[in-house]
């Protein structure tokens, strides 16, 4: 297990009533708050008006110590990109009288969160894939284990691997409870 990390994470999706950055913008890299930020639904929905930002590492500790306060250090890096259209035209909640209220963004901090404590796994520099293997291999067919850092498919780090090694790690429930 020593030999599998996974740092600090957070995401931060922002709305925005209008696509400032460009039609056909999947991603925008190069940002020193968020290193790439991503729009989902370029090419598939006329509603893309959203970006997601992940942040690991170092950067996403350092982050998180600001709170709710993020939004502010994400949309000034915005900002100052796209000549200040970030904080024009992020979507706002529009209160019962009419009025416009909180805006309208979400922040999950993975490093904070108690069963997570960071986000996506990585292997270390003299790790290879058999040590993913290794991590998720069963003990004495009665312990299994799962989750993105014991794929083995090629989708570590992601909610596919995720799913892939639990696919992987029922088959060896099934498999225990038939030879038992």
């Amino acid at each position: 297990m020593n030999k599998i990390g996974m740092d600090f994470s957070l995401r931060i999706v922002i709305d925005f009533k209008k696509n400032f950055w460009g039609d056909n913008s999947g991603y925008m890299w190069g940002g020193t708050t968020g290193p790439m930020y991503f729009n989902a639904g370029v090419a598939r929905s006329e509603f893309y008006r959203t970006l997601s930002i992940t942040i690991n590492g170092p950067k996403a500790q350092e982050l998180s110590t600001q709170g709710d306060a993020v939004i502010n250090t994400v949309l000034a890096e915005l900002d100052s990109i796209y000549d200040n259209q970030a904080s024009l035209f992020i979507r706002k909640v529009i209160n019962d009288d009419g009025t416009e209220g909180d805006r309208v963004w979400f922040k999950a901090d993975w490093g904070k969160d108690e069963f997570f404590k960071g986000g996506a796994s990585y292997l270390k520099p003299e790790a290879s894939m058999q040590d993913r293997e290794n991590y998720g291999a069963a003990l004495n067919d009665k312990v299994f284990f799962a989750g993105e850092g014991t794929d083995t498919q090629g989708d570590a780090g992601t909610l596919n691997g995720a799913l892939n090694s639990a696919e992987r790690a029922t088959q060896e429930v099934i498999d225990a409870i038939l030879s038992a």
